[in-house]
Order: C-alpha cells, then structure tokens, then sequence
C-alpha cells in the first residue's frame, strides 16, 4: 500500500491507494477515452468518405486525424486570399503541441512516480497551514510542483537548473501553442458545421470546444453538404424567396420591384401630359 497524504488547512487525511486501484482508474479513464477516439474517427471517416476526401486513413491516426477535417471545412480566407495550406498548418501545430505536452509532463512526474513506487510519502497541500503541516514532517516542496512535498526524493537528472530552465522554456511555447490549438479548433469545428449541419452550427461549435467534437461529428456523419449562403437565404427569404417577416406592403414593393420594366416609347415626347400611360387617340403617332 502506498501513501498518498491530502492536507486541508491543518488536518492530514492519509489516503491509502494501491497500484491496483491505480490500474483501474486509469483503465477506466483509458476506456472512456477510447469511446471518444471511435467515436470521432468513425464520425471523420464517414463524412469524408461520403464527400470524396483523400488520405482517410488518417482518421484514425492521431494528430493526423485534423488533416481530413481540415479538407472537409474546405478553403478558409485569410486577409482576403484563400488558405489552402490550412489543413497542413493545423496537423503542424497539433502534433508540435502534443510533443510539447509530452515531453514536459515526462520531465514532471517521472521521478514523481518512481518516488511514490518505490514506497515514498507524497504530500498534496492547497493552504499556509498545509505547508506548514507538511514541512513539520519533514517533507519540502517538489522541484516541479509547487503544491506536493516529498521526503527523500532522489531526481534523476545530472543538472536540475537546466531541467528547470527547459521547463519553463517549454511552458512558454506551450502556452502559446495553447492559443493556437484553440483558434484552429474553433474555426475547424465552424467551417465543418457550417458546411454539414448548418441549423445547428453555433452550438455544435461551442459543444465541440467544450470537449463533445466527437460526439459532435459522429451525429453528422451521414449528412449532406449544405452550401450556407443559400440555407441562410432560404431560412431569411423562404422558399417563396421572399422574407417571410415581411409586410403585405414590403412584399408587395418587392414584387413590384422584381417585376420587367416596360420600355419607354421612342414617342414619349409627343404624347400627350395627361395620359403617360397609355396611347393618346389625337397623338398623331397613336398608330404606332
């Protein structure tokens, strides 16, 4: 059994935890993960397969799988000239973020694990009174963490100065990558929404954001293209092609305004003032 100390205020509640019960949070974790990457992959695949996009496969690859979703949005414009190159720009900045992510959370917690395997007290504290708790046992502050103590950590890298500055180096990009990662994503969600379920598109995005894309994208998979201009047109105009919030009057003007205009008599001038509109019987050019 191993220990896991949780310190609230000035109180210690020693919380036993196996490597057993370790397995199967994370095995359910895993599970619950994987329903969400078929969800998603089979959702991609359909809806690329139904609208001729290339490269498929990649549906169900990781980080790769943003390639065929970028297609299927289509082309984005930017400062008014298309971006073509949008798909392979977001598949860039996915996979660098994720190698990012990775490559910082093994610096973190990979003596952090070895520690609490090999027997090791690992204290968690959220208050002043913690702190001081913890440190009255002998325990000091983690190198990564500002919030875990340990007792007779052994780090395992040669120069810890350095370890630290490449942590912060890498949060720093991160960060950045962060707000990229979730520019790319609201406009990947939007254009494919847009295009695929447009009724719906405003919060199938924001679902989609919050984390539910899968669910998101495997309930449109069987959908049709709409081209939005014309959905929104005929949601604004009606299928009559007028706005059915219009007024007798405003439609009626619209109408009248749609209808040809006759055109002018050559004769115009010789008419008579007080018929414009029809033939005058005394006008000498009635005849024609």
């Amino acid at each position: 059994m191993k220990n896991i100390l949780l310190v609230y205020g000035g109180v210690i509640e020693n919380v036993e935890i196996s490597p057993a019960e370790i397995f199967v949070g994370l095995g359910i974790y895993l599970a619950i993960a994987l329903v969400f990457y078929l969800l998603k992959s089979f959702g991609l695949y359909s809806l690329s397969k139904n609208n001729n996009v290339e490269n498929r496969w990649m549906c169900f690859m990781p980080v790769l799988w943003i390639y065929p979703a970028g297609k299927l949005m289509g082309i984005i414009v930017f400062s008014g000239k298309p971006f073509k190159a949008f798909a392979l720009v977001a598949v860039c900045v996915l996979g660098i973020s994720v190698a990012v992510s990775l490559t910082m959370s093994f610096l973190v917690y990979f003596p952090l694990v070895g520690y609490y395997f090999l027997g090791g007290d690992i204290g968690i504290a959220n208050s002043e009174e913690a702190v001081t708790t913890l440190q009255g046992m002998g325990l000091k502050q983690y190198a990564f963490l500002s919030n875990v103590y340990v007792k007779g950590i052994v780090y395992p890298y040669k120069n810890m100065y350095s370890v630290s500055i490449a942590l912060n180096v890498l949060n720093l990009v991160s960060s950045v990558l962060s707000l990229a990662n979730i520019a790319i994503s609201v406009l990947l969600y939007m254009g494919i929404f847009r295009k695929f379920w447009p009724q719906r598109y405003i919060i199938a995005t924001v679902l989609s954001v919050l984390g539910l894309f899968p669910i998101m994208i495997f309930v449109v998979r069987n959908n049709k293209e709409i081209k939005f201009n014309d959905y929104m047109r005929s949601r604004y105009y009606g299928h009559g092609g007028f706005n059915p919030y219009m007024g007798n009057d405003a439609r009626q003007n619209c109408q009248n305004s749609q209808k040809p205009k006759e055109p002018e008599s050559p004769f115009g001038e010789f008419e008579n003032e007080s018929d414009k509109s029809g033939k005058d019987k005394d006008s000498p050019f009635s005849d024609f």
